[in-house]
């Protein structure tokens, strides 16, 4: 070969060989998480809609690689927060798409119809949800809808159905995947016993470790939606709604599976070996169901958990048992199968056997009744020292202990300890104390009332009540707690507290918390997670996101404020703190401290002035103020009222001031502008001189007078 044809061999191979394969760009997640309890007026308001999405955001930004700052939580919105929320999400995967693979995942919970989301009495279409989803610039989009007659959305025309696979961060999938609750013409349920609906309890369930089938470490859509789909069947097909079928719909083009969690960073392990059998039940410290599984033998399960202390519970063919373990930071704990702790079964509320149905009971002990060791109900039950019954349908009365273990349709009254294991529909009263699984009436305890179920009524405890949710009145003599949320009004002489979310009216002596509420919050001290109402306290704090309503008290302190912050003292992170050092026309000094939001703030000031004795005259000034103008064209505007710290004749003074703000840098201003000054004094004369003034208006023997000055300073 001569040299020429070999270098066009070469320059030929050369030229056919395949360019390199670009790398394959970084993986960025969104997630867009809703939950709205409020269905509307015509709808009964969901109990757990709004602490599902809670629950779905923490798990996918602990295990679903989703950043704080790429995650947006919207709880209780209507459709027009929805759509802003929409814009919002994709304006920030837009943003992202030069530089990152981007997928979205879409979570939302609470009430729907066959033709859309219903949110506060509003409505956003099915065929508008699944519109945006498909036009939203990210190369995998899942949605999950958690709600009656879900499946609509995945029978939109055009929808294909495919094999049940998705993701791997690696591939090239591109494409949706739609996975609902329901079938378009099922309901969805929730459940007061395990405190979530059931679809979003197993769905999370599985996405904390109990899907992976493969062990691999990580679930899948797949993995997540057919271990929901069978836990959700299997837990609803006796309930009063029937059978609840998720659905999916999915449309993918490529190959490999969308990974949702990855197991591999949790911060702590929970491992049930590969011997162990049976359903688990696992509750954290505060006795919440964070999991439920069917456990088979014949493989390890790894739940991806919080470090904590945990209780798990061990069903095994009708045989109750149990440990407590603890899950440190970054380790594991494996569940133990032998010497757990013997647990007396609950009565279910569906059982097999029929019950005896036995008018009148009367027990001296309850083995001593007339009931015996039967499931029975009774219309009427008179116990000396206790009693007990399975239903109780009429009357119960007993000296010391008297408890029915799943409901009472009537009322059970104790001298001692009244108790029902799920339900009460009527009324429960108790001299010391009265605990019902769920409470539609009233309860009265003079000591203390327990409700761990759902209150829709009046509970009313002479030291303290407890209750998982009220819809109705709470009201104690020292404290009333809630686990979940309240909807209506809650009263203790002392203290309330609602753990989960509060509707309605908080009223306490001393202190009221709420981790979130919509309504309104009075006492010394009010503390809400997130607020939508008024807080009306000595001192009022939300740690939340932020107030959309308004806070009222000598001190306010708030992240965010949408609302009015009128107080002494407004604290507000993201929002307007100021300091003020100006002098006025006669060269008094003055300090002030301004705190609000971006239009409103009020001010507490202080300054100093001489007198014409040569000494110190003390001045404080409050007053509300507002932000005009915008960059660096911008007008402070106060109204404060002032009043001499060391003279004793009343008077006072009430200043409206306008400053111009003239910054200098971020932090730095310098200000100035006029004042307008009235003076109020209760004798005509009775003031010091106060002010030299400009243009001064006087009446002899007048006991006002007005005069124009001006301030100048620094604000910082």
């Amino acid at each position: 070969m001569t040299p020429a044809l070999f270098l066009c061999a070469l320059l030929g191979a050369a030229a056919a060989s395949p360019a390199p394969a670009p790398a394959p760009l970084p993986l960025r997640r969104f997630a867009l998480v809703a939950g709205v309890n409020d269905g509307g007026r015509d709808r009964v308001p969901l109990r757990f809609a709004r602490s599902d999405a809670e629950h779905v955001a923490r798990v996918l930004e602990r295990l679903g690689g989703i950043a704080p700052a790429d995650e947006l939580l919207l709880l209780d919105g209507d459709d027009a927060a929805l759509r802003a929320a929409f814009r919002t999400i994709e304006a920030r995967i837009r943003a992202a798409r030069p530089t990152h693979r981007t997928e979205l995942v879409l979570y939302y919970s609470g009430h729907s119809d066959e033709e859309g989301l219903l949110l506060r009495g509003t409505r956003l279409p099915f065929q508008e949800l699944r519109r945006w989803l498909e036009s939203v610039d990210a190369q995998v989009r899942i949605a999950i809808v958690d709600s009656c007659s879900s499946g609509a959305l995945t029978r939109q025309k055009g929808g294909q159905r495919a094999p049940p696979f998705l993701v791997d961060t690696s591939s090239a999938v591109k494409g949706h995947a739609i996975l609902t609750s329901s079938a378009a013409d099922e309901a969805s349920q929730e459940s007061d016993r395990i405190g979530a609906s059931f679809f979003t309890h197993f769905l999370i369930t599985g996405l904390r470790g109990a899907a992976d089938a493969n062990q691999d470490g990580k679930v899948t859509v797949s993995e997540a939606y057919q271990f929901a789909f069978a836990e959700t069947l299997a837990r609803t097909e006796r309930t009063q709604s029937g059978a609840q079928h998720p659905t999916y719909d999915i449309q993918l083009a490529g190959s490999g599976d969308v990974v949702v969690t990855d197991l591999r960073g949790t911060d702590a392990t929970l491992v049930f070996p590969e011997t162990a059998a049976g359903r688990f039940f696992v509750r954290d410290r505060d006795g919440r169901l964070v999991a439920e599984l069917r456990k088979v033998a014949g493989r390890p399960v790894e739940l991806g958990l919080e470090s904590g202390v945990y209780r798990v519970v061990r069903d095994e063919g009708g045989r109750l048992g149990e440990a407590q373990l603890t899950l440190p930071s970054g380790g594991r704990a494996t569940v133990p199968l032998e010497g757990l702790t013997v647990v007396a079964r609950e009565v279910a509320a569906i059982r097999g056997g029929a019950l005896v149905r036995v008018p009148v009971d009367i027990s001296v002990f309850p083995p001593l009744s007339l009931n015996g060791d039967r499931d029975t109900v009774n219309a009427f039950q008179l116990g000396l020292f206790g009693a007990r019954t399975t239903r109780l349908q009429g009357l119960g009365i007993a000296g010391l202990v008297l408890w029915a273990d799943e409901d009472v349709s009537g009322a059970q009254v104790g001298g001692l300890w009244a108790s029902a294991g799920l339900r009460v529909g009527g009324a429960q009263v108790s001299g010391i104390v009265g605990y019902a699984g769920a409470l539609e009436g009233a309860q009265v305890s003079g000591i203390g009332g327990m409700t761990r179920g759902h209150v829709e009524g009046a509970q009313i405890s002479g030291v303290g009540g407890v209750a998982a949710s009220v819809t109705g009145v709470q009201l104690a003599g020292v404290a009333s707690v809630l686990h979940d949320g309240a909807i209506g009004l809650q009263v203790a002489g002392v203290a309330t507290w609602a753990g989960g979310w509060g509707q309605g009216l908080q009223v306490s002596g001393i202190v009221n918390v709420a981790g979130a509420l919509e309504g309104t919050q009075l006492a010394t001290v009010n503390v809400a997670g997130e607020l939508r109402g008024l807080q009306l306290g000595v001192v009022n704090v939300s740690t939340g996101a932020a107030v959309h309503g308004g806070q009222i008290g000598l001190v306010n302190v708030s992240r965010e404020v949408d609302g009015v912050p009128f107080g002494l003292v407004n604290v507000v992170r993201d929002g307007y703190r100021r300091f003020l050092v100006v002098a006025n026309e006669e060269g008094t000094p003055t300090l002030a401290y301004s705190g609000g939001n971006g239009w409103f703030h009020t001010t507490l000031e202080g300054s100093l002035q001489r007198t014409s004795s040569g000494g110190v005259r003390g001045w404080a000034a409050f007053g509300p103020g507002v932000h005009l103008g915008h960059d660096r064209l911008r007008l402070d505007v106060d109204l404060l009222a002032s009043h001499a710290l060391d003279d004793r004749e009343p008077y006072a003074v009430v200043t409206l001031r306008a400053l111009g703000v003239l910054p200098v840098s971020s932090r730095v201003a310098l200000v100035a502008g006029p004042t307008l000054n009235v003076l109020f004094e209760r004798t005509a004369g009775s003031a010091p001189p106060i002010g030299g003034g400009i243009g001064e208006l006087t009446t002899p023997g007048a006991s006002t007078r007005a005069w124009i000055g001006l301030q100048a300073g620094v604000r910082l």
